[in-house]
C-alpha cells in the first residue's frame, strides 16, 4: 500500500500547473487510493486534471514528443524511488534500534480474513495464494492455535479414493488445511470432490469415478467442515482452479521486497542473529532479483556466517538464486534508458521478443500473469 505523502502532493501540483489547472479545485488527498500503486494513482488523478484543462492545453499535450514525456516520467520515478528508499532505510534503523518489533503487523490482514472466514456460515473454503516461504502455513497455524481450534493438515500425494474417505471422515465441524494444492490439481477426480465439498448451495460430495468404492463408504454425503487451501501460485488458465477460486474466500498474500527485508531483520533480532547477515541479503536484493527471497532464507544461510568462515559471503552468494534473464531486465529497468531502448538492447542480447520483455517486466513488478514460455 502507498500512502499519500508530501512528495506526491508536490508532483501533482506541478502536473496541474503544467496543464493550467488550479490544484485547489481538486481534493487530491481524497482521490488518492492507498490500495493502488503510486503510478496508478498518478494516472487516475492525471485524467481528472486533464479533463479540467483548456482545449489549447489538450492540443499541446497531444503534440508532446513521446520520448520527452517518457523521459519526464522516468525522472519522476527516480525521485520517487529515492524518497521511498530513504523511508525504507529509516524503517530499517527503527527495527534495528527497537527491542520490541512484532511480525504480526505484516500479517494483520491475513489474520482478519481468517477470523472472518471462521464466522462465515455459508462458505466452506478459504484459498490463500502467495510465494513460497512467506508465512502462509505458519501464520495460519498460529491463528488457529490462538483460537483454540483443532485442525488437520493434508500434505503430499493422495489418491482420489483416499481423499474421498478423508473428506467423509472429517465431514462435520472439522478444520482441514490443504498445504500446497499444486500436488492435487492434476487429478480431476480430486478437484471434482473438492468443488462439491465447497459448493455454496448443496455442499454435496459425490463419488462419480468409475473406480469402485469400498463397502463402508456411501456414494454421496454433505460436507459441513471448513477447508483452508494454500498455494504458491495461481494459474488463471486452469479452469478447475478458477472454479475453486469462485467457491472460496480468495486472498492473495503479497509483500514487497522491502517488507521481506524488514521481516528478516525482525526474525534475526528475535533469534539473536548478527544483523550483518541480513545487511548482506539487503545489499544483494537492492542490486538483483533474488528468486528465493523468503522468510526461510535466513535460517539457511546463517550457519555459513556462524562458522566464522572468511569466505562466508562467497558461499552464501552461491546458494542465493538469481534468475539471470529476469535480473537482466531488472538492470535495464533501472538504467534510466527509454523503454524502446531497453527493448532493443534486450532483443539484441537475448534473441528474445518484445513480448517476452514485457512478460518478464510484469513479473518483476508483481503483476500476476498467466503461464508463458519464453520464445
Amino acid at each position: 500500500m502507498v500512502g499519500f505523502s508530501e512528495l506526491h502532493k508536490n508532483n501533482l501540483e506541478k502536473m496541474a500547473k503544467k496543464y493550467g489547472v488550479d490544484i485547489k479545485t481538486i481534493d487530491i488527498q481524497a482521490l488518492w487510493d492507498s490500495k493502488l500503486s503510486a503510478k496508478e494513482n498518478y494516472n487516475n488523478i492525471k485524467q481528472i486534471i486533464f479533463g479540467l484543462c483548456s482545449d489549447v492545453n489538450k492540443k499541446l499535450e497531444e503534440k508532446y514528443d513521446k520520448d520527452y514525456v517518457e523521459y519526464y516520467n522516468i525522472k519522476a520515478t527516480e525521485r520517487e524511488e529515492k524518497y521511498y528508499k530513504k523511508q525504507f532505510e529509516k524503517r530499517i534503523e527503527e527495527i534495528k534500534n527497537n527491542n520490541i518489533v512484532e511480525l504480526s503487523e505484516y500479517f494483520k490482514d491475513y489474520f482478519n480474513h481468517i477470523e472472518t472466514f471462521l464466522k462465515n456460515k455459508t462458505c466452506n473454503g478459504f484459498l490463500c495464494v502467495g510465494e513460497r516461504g512467506i508465512g502462509k502455513t505458519f501464520n495460519l497455524i498460529v491463528k488457529l492455535k490462538e483460537k483454540g481450534i483443532n485442525f488437520k493438515i493434508l500434505k503430499g500425494h493422495i489418491s482420489a479414493l483416499s481423499f474421498y474417505r478423508y473428506l467423509y471422515e472429517n465431514r462435520e465441524n472439522q478444520y482441514i488445511i490443504i498445504d500446497d494444492i499444486a500436488k492435487l490439481i492434476n487429478d480431476k477426480d480430486i478437484i471434482s470432490l473438492l468443488l462439491g465439498a465447497l459448493d455454496y448451495n448443496s455442499k454435496l460430495v459425490c463419488w462419480t469415478s468409475s473406480s469402485p468404492l469400498t463397502s463402508d463408504l456411501p456414494r454421496e454425503f454433505i460436507f459441513n467442515s471448513k477447508i483452508f487451501i494454500l498455494a504458491n501460485e495461481f494459474d488463471n488458465n486452469n479452469e478447475f482452479l478458477k472454479a475453486l477460486k469462485d467457491r472460496c474466500v480468495f486472498y492473495e498474500m503479497k509483500f514487497t521486497k522491502e517488507q521481506m527485508i524488514e521481516m528478516l531483520y525482525i526474525i534475526a533480532k528475535s533469534k539473536n542473529y548478527n544483523l550483518e547477515v541480513v545487511d548482506f541479503i539487503k545489499d544483494l536484493a537492492e542490486k538483483h532479483i533474488i528468486e528465493n527471497l523468503s522468510l526461510r532464507l535466513l535460517d539457511k544461510i546463517y550457519p555459513y556466517y556462524n562458522t566464522e568462515n572468511e569466505d562466508w559471503k562467497k558461499l552464501v552468494r552461491q546458494i542465493i538464486e538469481i534468475d539471470e534473464l529476469k535480473d537482466f531486465v531488472y538492470q535495464l529497468m533501472k538504467s534510466g534508458k527509454l523503454v524502446k531502448e531497453q527493448i532493443e538492447e534486450f532483443k539484441e542480447k537475448t534473441g528474445l521478443s518484445r513480448r517476452t520483455y514485457f512478460y518478464i517486466k510484469a513479473k518483476i513488478l508483481g503483476k500476476r500473469v498467466s503461464g508463458y514460455n519464453y520464445d
